[in-house]
């Protein structure tokens, strides 16, 4: 399978991207939003939802990818490396799901992440035969 990756400004500001194509490394500075699409949900329960694509947003980023990465985005093999390293109003949302962060690494390929100083804020799950309340 394929995984496609857009990078956005945050803002209608354009972000200030430094690309070294050849290593497929990018440092962006100024807002910047990345959005990835195509995310295997194999192997995860079906109550954490849609988990298919990632929509990511920080004020600086650099971001590893495979050889021949584009500035504005691209299409490569699920089994390419793709990781970002984010820092400075973090939002990172997934599904029903969203964290809100200081700092945050992620492997997309792997789907798994380091959070520094973070808040997430996720749905509760059905209770039982209740009709989702809390209160008995």
């Amino acid at each position: 399978g394929m995984v496609k990756y857009d990078i956005y400004g945050r803002s209608d500001a354009a972000p200030n991207i430094t690309l070294d194509r050849n290593q497929g490394i990018a440092i962006v500075n100024g807002g910047v939003r990345v959005v990835v699409e195509g995310l295997s949900t194999n192997g995860l329960p079906a109550a954490f939802g849609p988990l298919g694509q990632l929509d990511i947003s920080t004020d600086r980023a650099v971001i590893w990818s495979a050889p021949g990465m584009g500035v504005a985005g691209g299409v490569q093999s699920k089994d390419a490396p793709f990781e970002i390293y984010m820092e400075g109003n973090i939002e990172f949302r997934q599904g029903d799901r969203i964290i809100y962060a200081d700092r945050m690494f992620f492997d997309v390929r792997q789907q798994i992440g380091v959070i520094l100083n973070a808040e997430l804020i996720t749905p509760l799950p059905q209770m039982g035969s209740q009709s989702g309340s809390l209160l008995a």
